[in-house]
């Protein structure tokens, strides 16, 4: 229990939506309350087993948090939450997040789960059924760090996911490198024709910002 909830903003750049939309991040604070990021424990925690304790702990801690929100949060907020590859490969997770979704008092629709792209290509018939699942009571899903690794079309046409989060590295070198440019524009086209809408993580200045909404990300 020394894990912290924070929450991102993911601001829309186009459309009528006015609900807000949040990444739920975990920080983890040492005995000193020094804050740590997941980049130092992430790896140890797999090595040993955890991600599913700590998925685990994420989905409790966020649902009792917003039980005691005003319950106009739950319908006019959405919020991202992470989820392991540990936890997509459990049976038993699967059911208890579907119990825990069926139990609370908010709608299902107010989240999103985010699956890396290594991650959803470990055992695509296996993630399919994960998120068909979940995505039937409402849910919706979104692939994380696209065009980090593996990047295959061919999995992008198969997996049933809602968003499509274009990785960091090349939005942070949109404005500097001319090929992440190309590649930002090329990923935001592809999603838009397969339905998709897109994401830009790292946008971290007003340069970026207008970049990623010259090329049309959501």
């Amino acid at each position: 229990n020394l894990f912290s909830l924070y929450a991102q903003s993911i601001t829309p750049l186009k459309g009528n939506d006015s609900r807000k939309s949040f990444e739920i991040l975990l920080r983890l604070a040492d005995r000193a309350d020094k804050v740590i990021l997941p980049g130092a424990f992430m790896d140890i925690a797999e090595r040993n087993f955890l991600m599913t304790d700590i998925d685990t702990w994420v989905v409790n801690n966020l649902f009792s948090t917003l039980e005691k929100c005003d319950r106009h949060i739950w319908h006019d907020h959405r919020f991202s939450v992470n989820l392991s590859g540990a936890s997509l490969n459990s049976e038993s997770f699967l059911q208890f997040l579907k119990q825990k979704l069926t139990d609370c008092p908010f709608p299902a629709e107010l989240f999103c789960f985010e699956i890396t792209e290594s991650i959803a290509v470990s055992d695509l018939d296996r993630i399919i059924e994960f998120i068909n699942s979940l995505k039937e009571i409402g849910c919706r899903f979104a692939l994380d760090d696209f065009g980090k690794g593996v990047s295959s079309l061919t999995y992008l046409k198969n997996l049933p996911v809602d968003y499509l989060k274009i990785d960091g590295s090349f939005i942070r070198e949109l404005n500097v490198n001319p090929a992440s440019k190309v590649m930002v524009e090329a990923i935001n086209h592809i999603a838009v024709g397969i339905g998709l809408k897109t994401v830009a993580e790292f946008v971290e200045n007003e340069a970026i910002l207008n970049s990623v909404r010259n090329l049309n990300v959501d």
